[in-house]
């Protein structure tokens, strides 16, 4: 059941990042056009490091609660 928990709460938290992201975006290009391509390359590389420390930290999770 925790897991259950769990994955709805992190799919939840991607969705509301997701959609403050596209806020974001939206933002960007009223007030100074569409981003770069710098700009993007950055956001991407960011996300990516985002997505690895998530996967880190589920890792983590995961190796606790099997030793346990």
């Amino acid at each position: 059941m925790a897991t259950k928990k769990y994955t709805v709460t992190r799919a939840m938290e991607r969705r509301r990042e997701h959609d403050r992201l596209g806020e974001l975006v939206a933002w960007t290009q009223e007030k100074g056009g569409p981003p770069t391509e710098e700009e993007l390359a950055a956001a991407e590389a960011e996300r990516r490091e985002i997505e690895r420390w998530f996967d880190a930290r589920e890792a983590d999770v995961k190796a606790h609660r099997d030793a346990s």
